[in-house]
């Protein structure tokens, strides 16, 4: 069988969590670029959520189409954050003839009716990790959705530790937001004192290769995937069962 074909992709999000370097590393970038450098890609990351970079939002898709235009790039691979990347960008890049365009969106409990409906039409594949989704799209005449999820990447898999080795009893990453904080606290009132990392914590936010080291050297890591409607799977799933070993984290 021949090895697959080498491709350039470019990658448009965030490199750090909304788009803000005090919140450290996001997720989408700690998870997507090594992972396709590891299959042997071309990886160029273009910076499209911290709005620092760009004057305004048509300077970052001018940005953009000339970046696509300077890597000429196989694929583009974006996560939107709401509508950064205009339509007419794309449909651009589309007349182009010679790059491919994929969305993940990773929010579509909420997101679908707000963006990814909106958007779709204007790439070649979109992805939802919702399977209830999926009819919605095909409803709204967006054909090219590809039904796919989150995961632990399996080089980074550790067994867990015993508990005796654990630092922490029970700890949370992520950022103090909704109805965390009262959860945290609800817990502490009944005895269970909960470490938290993350924005908005007294701890506050701790870089990526440090999260990996947080839940295997804890005894329960817990993971509030609350959104605005109803809870989410996202990738802490996979990972705080997946031990990580904090040494093949970079």
């Amino acid at each position: 069988m021949a090895p697959p074909a080498r491709l350039k992709i470019l990658c448009a999000f965030g490199k750090h969590q909304y788009g803000d370097p005090a919140r450290g590393i996001g997720t989408e970038y700690a998870a997507f670029i090594p992972a396709l450098r590891r299959l042997g890609h071309e990886v160029v990351h273009f910076e499209s959520w911290n709005r620092v970079c760009h004057r305004d939002f048509g300077a970052l898709n001018r940005a953009l189409l000339g970046t696509v235009i300077r890597e000429r790039p196989d694929l583009l691979l974006t996560v939107p954050m709401h509508y950064e990347i205009w339509i007419e960008t794309l449909e651009i890049i589309r007349e182009m003839g010679n790059v491919a365009t994929v969305s993940w969106t990773t929010d579509d409990s909420w997101k679908y009716p707000e963006v990814s409906r909106f958007i779709g039409r204007a790439y070649d594949a979109m992805t939802t990790t919702y399977p209830e989704v999926v009819p919605r799209y095909l409803r709204d005449g967006i054909p090219n959705i590809l039904l796919t999820q989150w995961a632990a990447n399996a080089s980074f898999l550790a067994p867990p530790l015993p508990a005796s080795r654990c630092r922490f009893l029970v700890s949370f990453v992520g950022a103090a937001y909704g109805s965390r904080p009262r959860w945290i606290r609800e817990l502490g009132r009944r005895g269970i004192p909960v470490r938290c990392f993350g924005h908005g914590w007294p701890e506050g936010s701790v870089e990526a290769r440090e999260i990996p080291e947080i839940m295997r050297q804890s005894v329960i890591s817990l993971n509030f995937s609350n959104s605005r409607r109803g809870h989410q799977v996202k990738a802490r799933t996979f990972e705080v069962p997946g031990g990580f070993d904090n040494d093949n984290v970079k």
